[in-house]
């Protein structure tokens, strides 16, 4: 059997096989619903599934058998059976991004016809169109085939949003530049297609001042201090911290541990708080377990957080996950009268600058990042820091009055 389940990886049930040459393994997770297999019989489903998701995407990109044959939908089942593996919210972007340009170009369309005019109309496109939130309902993946569960808002994508896609459309062409003709074992494309990606401001990281987090959380709701707090001891990101489980705490090493299904990587990672950070940890275990619920982070629902909020109690059964706080969290800036807030994500890049004061080294495999690069970014000083430096370097000089008479 090729399924298995690691103890160390938190327990959860993975894949790991081999078809025609070429390796497949990740997380046995249901694409339909994100849901991970609870035991072997599901185990052993999901592999199935995976596998006849890899022979189709094989099969797709044999059945060219020449150059002016292979269309674009092929190479686009090839590189999502590249996805294999990944996070089940990446898996269903990826199908997202892809329904869009088959939209676009024609499924059915060989691929070595697509011109760069008709390329360059997709860039322009893909940034007139207006961004779609998700309706249909909070625990729910993302359904391509659902496009009624989707709700169009009066705000057109960023050139961040459509970038995206764009990087979709360069793996998909990626992809068809490597494929040969088996005949002649010339390159199916005579030439390489350009996707150009709109300029975007880089976003710097910038470590929230400890003022303005303590503001917020005067003012915040339980589970956004919460999802706050796991940010400031352990350096998690807003979708970490909210999709964290009771299966994610290691007891034995006294910290978080997840495994290489749940991660951005890909790889398995560990996080670890100190000892505040285990204490918060411990207590949002037992509350889970009372709550009779998996997640670390979570809420009484639309109905009932009023009156959780007012010291009314709260049936059990109304606990239930949060998708996001990000109105919470814009909220919080509103009533602390911050005028300039900070992203959620700053609260990161302060735990990453505060583990690089201390050991420099260490600030990487503590951010958990793939690039040393990535980790500078983040690594930087609060306004309030750099002004006290630089008043203190400026009270050590001499003054302009007792320079100018010596």
């Amino acid at each position: 059997m090729s399924v298995f389940r690691n103890k160390q990886r938190g327990g959860v049930w993975s894949f790991d096989f081999i078809l025609a040459g070429q390796r497949y393994r990740g997380a046995c997770i249901d694409r339909r619903t994100g849901n991970r297999a609870s035991n072997r019989t599901e185990a052993l489903q999901l592999e199935i599934l995976e596998k006849a998701a890899a022979r189709q995407a094989q099969a797709l990109n044999r059945s060219a058998a020449r150059g002016d044959s292979y269309t674009i939908a092929q190479a686009a089942a090839a590189w999502l059976g590249r996805k294999s593996g990944r996070t089940a919210s990446h898996v269903d972007n990826a199908r997202l991004y892809v329904a869009e340009i088959l939209a676009f170009f024609g499924a059915a369309t060989p691929i070595g016809e697509i011109r760069d005019d008709q390329v360059e109309a997709y860039r322009r496109h893909a940034t007139t169109r207006p961004l779609r939130v998700w309706a249909g309902g909070p625990g729910q993946r993302p359904a391509v085939d659902r496009p009624d569960l989707w709700r169009s808002t009066d705000r057109i994508r960023s050139a961040r949003t459509a970038n995206n896609y764009l990087k979709a459309l360069r793996g998909i062409f990626a992809i068809a530049e490597r494929v040969r003709d088996p005949v002649t074992r010339s390159p199916i494309l005579d030439r390489a297609i350009e996707v150009r990606l709109h300029k975007v401001a880089r976003r710097m990281p910038a470590p929230m001042a400890d003022a303005e987090l303590d503001k917020r959380l005067a003012v915040a709701p339980p589970w956004t201090i919460e999802a706050a707090e796991l940010a400031r001891l352990f350096g998690l990101r807003q979708r970490e911290a909210l999709q964290l489980e009771r299966r994610h705490i290691d007891h034995d090493r006294r910290c978080i541990r997840f495994a290489a299904g749940d991660t951005k990587s890909g790889n398995q990672e560990q996080a670890f708080g100190g000892a505040a950070g285990w204490q918060l940890l411990r207590r949002l275990d037992k509350q889970a377990q009372a709550r009779g619920q998996a997640r670390l982070v979570t809420w009484p629902g639309p109905t009932h957080w009023r009156a959780f909020l007012a010291g009314q109690a709260v049936p059990t059964s109304a606990w239930r996950p949060l998708a996001s706080i990000r109105r919470s969290w814009r909220t919080t800036a509103t009533a602390a009268g911050i005028e300039a807030p900070a992203r959620f994500h700053d609260v990161r890049a302060r735990y990453i600058t505060e583990v690089a004061k201390v050991n420099q080294a260490a600030a990487k495999d503590a951010a958990r990042h793939q690039d040393a690069a990535t980790t500078d970014l983040y690594i930087r000083l609060a306004d309030s820091e750099i002004r006290d430096a630089v008043a203190a370097a400026v009270d050590r000089r001499p003054s302009t009055r007792r320079s100018a008479r010596s």
